[in-house]
């Protein structure tokens, strides 16, 4: 089965859609981002977590991914450079986006990552 190529009004109407889309895109990211249920409950957790006598295990590692999120939003490098000092050194190790957000963090705060 052979394709025909698309004739020049396809190609118009192409761009004409795309153009839309990349300025539906723009309006989105303009938007402020409000939590869903479910990120509420994981940032009222995760500000326990700033406290430091609060332990963090292997269960937090979505509320504390949740928590850097919001602080990267925020542009709270300190929240993250802070926790990371107590994060238990597997999760740092093996959760790729919890370490994408400290050595993000680190590198905007000019110190070293993790």
């Amino acid at each position: 089965m052979s394709r025909s190529r698309p004739d020049l009004q396809n190609a118009s109407e192409i761009t004409a859609a795309l153009l839309m889309v990349s300025q539906l895109r723009d309006l989105f990211l303009q938007l402020p981002h409000l939590p869903t249920p479910r990120e509420r409950a994981e940032l009222a957790e995760f500000s326990k977590y700033q406290h430091p006598d609060c332990s963090l295990d292997d269960a937090s590692r979505q509320v504390v991914r949740t928590g850097f999120r919001e602080a990267w939003r925020k542009g709270d490098l300190e929240a993250i450079l802070n926790l990371r000092q107590r994060l238990p050194k597997e999760i740092l190790r093996n959760d790729l986006e919890i370490q994408a957000y400290v050595e993000m963090a680190s590198r905007r705060a000019g110190g070293s990552g993790s």
